[in-house]
């Protein structure tokens, strides 16, 4: 049995151990980067795949959001649908937690980050299903940066909402 202090440490010195360690992912300069983040997710693809219940559900939610961040970049750095389709399923697992309700900015970030993972995908296959997800989850992270007055972000996911209307304009056939 350890102290409840002890489990609670060791649950935020995990989070910001994964979260600095897949902090490459933003690093958008490096010509090795797939080569040396895929190693890295991997490891924490099987850490979420365990059973730690010294995690808060919190510390569990960042621990998915970075993953689902690595994965993304992998996806597009590779062009790898695995890592993509991981992206998106613990971006969503991290939204079970990070609520609109309770943590609102966070709930925005991962929506949107949800959103350029959709879109990533979109690109590579055909139609406009995951482009149209994309755009659902920009327009709700845009929704709550706005009421929040997040101008920095508001900007950002604008652009990435104007870049999945587009690509879905340009794949739907004019209508006569």
């Amino acid at each position: 049995e350890l102290p409840q202090s002890l489990s609670e440490d060791f649950s935020a010195i995990l989070a910001v151990t994964v979260i600095a360690s897949l902090a490459p992912a933003f690093d958008d300069n490096d010509p090795w980067l797939a080569q040396r983040l895929t190693p890295i997710v991997e490891k924490v693809g099987r850490l979420l795949e365990s059973e730690l219940p010294s995690i808060s559900k919190e510390t569990g939610a960042a621990i998915q959001h970075a993953y689902a961040t690595g994965a993304w970049v992998l996806g597009e750095r590779t062009g790898k649908l695995k890592w993509l389709q991981a992206a998106v399923a613990a971006y969503e697992a991290a939204l079970e937690v990070r609520t609109k309700e309770a943590l609102p900015l966070d709930w925005a970030m991962t929506q949107n980050n949800l959103g350029a993972a959709l879109r990533t995908w979109g690109i590579r296959e055909e139609g406009t299903q995951r482009l149209q997800a994309a755009v659902i989850a920009f327009e709700a992270a845009l929704e709550v940066y706005e009421r929040a007055g997040a101008i920095y972000f508001v900007d950002g996911v604008r652009t990435n909402l104007d870049e999945a209307k587009t690509l879905i304009a340009e794949r739907t056939p004019p209508s006569n």
